[in-house]
Parts: structure tokens; C-alpha cells; sequence
């Protein structure tokens, strides 16, 4: 997935919450990687016109843009890492605990 990327920017890094992203010159995508170092933790991503995620063994979901649901969605993270792909300019924040 990182082949022929270069990171560009840290979104979130640590202490428990780590979210990289990459892009690949001339690709009009960019590929967010985040993972946690504890069981559980959430990021809020942005999504422009619509993200695909994958996990290490490249299974693939699909979410598309919708104004109200899903413009900025919470993503859990576990420690291995997801593949977030969207379009040029996605963020990635770290979102807090909900303390369920």
C-alpha cells in the first residue's frame, strides 16, 4: 500500500494514537495509515467525497460522502494499522475516548 509514497504530514503522533499521511507524486489520492498502540482509540476523518478503508489483509470498505453522516466520520483503530484512501487533502484528529 505505501509503495512509491512519501509521508507528508503527521496528523496525530502518540502517545497512543498514530495517524500518517502518504502521497505519491502525481496521484490525485492520498492514503492516510493509523493505528493505536492500545486495544482501542478513534480518529475523526474527513471525508470530501468519499474513503476507502482496508486492514492488513486488504479487505476493503467502502464509504461514500454523505453531508450529514458521514463528512466527518469516527474511525476505530486497533494496533494494526488501516489504510484510509480518499482524494487529495484528507485529515485525520484524534477524537477522545467515549469512556463506554
Amino acid at each position: 500500500m505505501l509503495e512509491g509514497k512519501r509521508p507528508q504530514r503527521s496528523d496525530c503522533f502518540g502517545p497512543d494514537v498514530y495517524a500518517v499521511l502518504f502521497r505519491e507524486e502525481d496521484s490525485e489520492q492520498d492514503l492516510i495509515v493509523a493505528w493505536s498502540t492500545k486495544p482501542y482509540a478513534y480518529i475523526r476523518a474527513s471525508n470530501p467525497t468519499g474513503l476507502t478503508f482496508y486492514d492488513i489483509f486488504k479487505t476493503r470498505r467502502s464509504v461514500p460522502h454523505d453531508p450529514v453522516r458521514t463528512k466527518n466520520m469516527s474511525v476505530p483503530l486497533g494496533e494494526s494499522p488501516i489504510y484510509i484512501v480518499g482524494p487529495k487533502g484528507p485529515k485525520a484528529e484524534l477524537r477522545p475516548d467515549p469512556g463506554w
